[in-house]
């Protein structure tokens, strides 16, 4: 590929390096950025084949004026170099529709110089400048026979100390002579070997085969695609057989007819052609201001340490958070365990150094960041009963956006190109650095481990901060070229004199960061927080005032002696201490124990039924009277207003016809005769009944 300055291309566009700088910022030119070696700063080069159509065309065109090529005087018919009028050698230009004719009647079509490959390109190049030290010399001799040996002799010898695979014979010369005459460019390239350019003797369904086989997942190599898809072709297409090239040309047309991104994807998945093969979204930091966002995430330290208080060594973790806009780690923590209390400690740090909070923290979506009280679940919520309002989150209370990157994407996140300066700035530096891999571990690890030659995690985090403060002072990197020379913290420093800073004291501070709990009912121990699966209970001796109740539980991981309670409405209610007192052995033989325990105990008993017998201070003796006398006074009451006597109602006599009473009283036998019960007629009937 051709590449051309700021320089070049200000020519081209009759335009000032300064403009063309900026349409270079803006995206409206492409460009790549390579180091010049002089002054190893950094500058823009433009490829020819992505300037626009306009200074393409115009670059070609005074390219085409360079390459003018040599007339002869004597007409548009010309004989070739030895002077003899042989049609076989004979070039003719047809100035009308642009055709020359070679030789034997053969008429090709002229070509300009943009229409040639860069290699051809420079074939031609390298022709004409052979040609025209021909000319030259050969003007200084008489005998043009000896001129022409000692002048190929020559250019044969450069081409030789040159390195080129090339030999110049006098009737290639003539040849290439007669081609540069005629201002014919495509003659002065070797077109040997060209005719079957192109063309694949591999039959297609075993091509097929043969990509169905590599392009696989599981990534077999080249040679053990090619045997299979042979032992394939016998069992398939035996026809074929015989003809199935050589490995080398099923290798070549791989590379020449299979996308690198399509064998990628196949291969490697496709987060690998994404980072790999792809365009990606540049972030633009023109108009980012300091501490806008901050970008966090682990890292695994490669380096192996011992416990402080125990046998045994491990890898730690940091956690850091990577100013965005200057590249400084504006907090950071070291941890056994990379958790949502490392986050926390790691913001708390960068807080406290900065001075101020962002406005933006852009995260992934591990579950480290994703927490209920830091920022919310996010995608990783199974149930929205358990989220809370963002305002009550550790985020939410600092006025903090949290913006999660997209997943398996790296890119998004500047910090992790951080991670990997820490691995070659500082980890390499420590003697028992393990590498990311075992390819990378060095020999001598095993040896350090065998004799005991381990640092302690507390001298690892010491030399981790003093190393991460070393290099928030080494040289930008990023992409502002108006920062360049100046390091990190000078860029900073410069930066955040244009911002506002969110000034919060350490008590607010530790009031902010305090973790909440989801809301949880006071049970008869008190509320509860879980840490490394292990619960932690809280209470008081006023605790049983609030049993049943629905509250909200913070607490400082950094001192997990007190909690503080809130109500659902974030109202605060009191701080509660660990409670120690009632936790006792299963087997507790210690006495004062026991006898403090039965004491709370005691206490709060006596508290509540102190605060039962207050409920009734107010009322006087004559008004405590038990609930049946209150409805017994209340019934005297209504009788002595009359309200239970019953009134009865209006008496009207009913007379009857004298004979139709006495007749109803002989059919019911409601008169005052006796009734005679027969048992025996009775039992008789039942008889007769069977």
């Amino acid at each position: 590929m051709e590449y051309l300055s700021v320089k070049e291309v200000a020519e081209l566009k009759g335009c000032t390096e300064r403009y063309i700088r900026l349409l270079t910022k803006n995206g409206k030119l492409s460009a790549d950025i390579k180091q010049n070696p002089s002054n190893n700063l950094k500058e823009y080069i433009f490829n020819i084949d992505n300037l626009p159509d306009d200074l393409k065309i115009r670059y070609y065109k005074n390219i085409n004026k360079d390459k003018q090529i040599f007339k002869d005087k004597r007409g548009d018919c010309n004989v070739s170099g030895n002077e003899k009028n042989d049609e076989k050698d004979i070039v003719c230009m047809d100035k009308g529709n642009k055709k020359i004719k070679y030789g034997r009647g053969r008429e090709i079509e002229k070509k300009s110089y943009s229409s040639f490959s860069e290699s051809e390109r420079d074939e031609i190049d390298n022709w004409i400048e052979i040609i025209k030290y021909w000319i030259d010399c050969r003007g200084i001799y008489k005998n043009k026979a000896i001129a022409d040996r000692d002048i190929i002799g020559s250019i044969n010898m450069k081409l030789k100390q040159s390195g080129k695979d090339m030999r110049v014979t006098a009737t290639t010369l003539y040849r290439k002579y007669d081609y540069y005459k005629n201002n014919d460019l495509e003659g002065l390239v070797d077109k040997r070997g060209g005719h079957n350019r192109g063309k694949s003797s591999i039959p297609s369904e075993i091509w097929n085969a043969f990509l169905f086989y590599y392009l696989d997942d599981k990534r077999p190599t080249l040679s053990d695609t090619y045997k299979t898809v042979i032992d394939w072709t016998c069992e398939f297409y035996p026809q074929f057989l015989h003809i199935i090239p050589s490995e080398m040309t099923f290798r070549r047309h791989l590379k020449e007819d299979i996308p690198d991104a399509v064998v990628t994807y196949m291969r490697y998945g496709e987060k690998a052609v994404k980072d790999k093969c792809l365009p990606y979204i540049e972030r633009l930091y023109d108009d980012l201001k300091v501490n806008d966002v901050w970008v966090t995430d682990n890292h695994t330290l490669d380096i192996q340490s011992g416990y402080d208080d125990r046998d045994g060594f491990h890898r730690l973790y940091i956690t850091a958070f990577f100013e965005a806009k200057s590249g400084i780690i504006a907090g950071w923590n070291i941890t056994d365990n990379p958790s949502i209390n490392s986050t926390i400690f790691a913001l708390r740090h960068g807080i406290k150094r900065t001075g101020t909070v962002p406005k933006v923290i852009y995260s992934d979506n591990g579950s480290e960041f994703m927490s209920y009280d830091f920022g919310g679940r996010g995608r990783r919520s199974k149930s929205s009963k358990r989220e809370m309002d963002y305002s009550m989150t550790i985020l939410g209370r600092l006025g903090i956006e949290l913006k999660i990157a997209q997943v398996r994407n790296a890119r998004a996140k500047p910090v992790e190109r951080f991670f990997l300066d820490f691995k070659n700035h500082i980890s390499k530096m420590i003697s028992t650095y393990t590498g990311g891999n075992v390819t990378e571990r060095p020999e001598s690890l095993k040896k350090r481990i065998k004799n005991g030659e381990i640092p302690y995690d507390s001298h690892i985090r010491g030399i981790i901060d003093e190393m991460v403060e070393l290099e928030n002072a080494a040289l930008y990197g990023g992409s502002e070229s108006r920062y360049r020379r100046l390091t990190k913290t000078e860029v900073y420093n410069r930066c955040v004199n244009d911002t506002v800073a969110v000034k919060i004291g350490d008590d607010e501070l530790n009031l902010m960061l305090m973790r909440t709990e989801t809301v949880q009912k006071v049970k008869r121990k008190g509320v509860k927080i879980r840490i490394a699966g292990e619960d932690i209970w809280y209470s008081s001796d006023d605790m049983w005032m609030m049993f049943n109740k629905e509250v909200y539980v913070r607490y400082d991981p950094t001192n997990l002696s007190t909690a503080r309670i809130y109500d659902k409405d974030d109202r605060y209610i009191a701080t509660w201490e660990v409670e120690r007192t009632l936790m006792l052995a299963f087997m507790e033989n210690d006495v004062d124990a026991l006898a403090d325990a039965n004491e709370k105990l005691a206490k709060i008993t006596k508290s509540v039924k102190a605060y039962a017998k207050d409920m009734f201070a107010n009322m006087s003796s004559e008004t405590k009277i038990d609930m049946l006398d209150v409805k017994l006074r209340k019934m005297h009451a209504l009788k002595a207003e009359g309200k239970l006597v019953l009134d009865e109602s209006n008496v009207m006599s009913i007379r009857g016809n004298k004979e139709n009473i006495e007749s109803s009283i002989k059919k019911t036998g409601t008169d005052d005769s006796a009734v005679i019960i027969d048992i025996n007629r009775m039992n008789a009937n039942i008889e007769k009944r069977k």
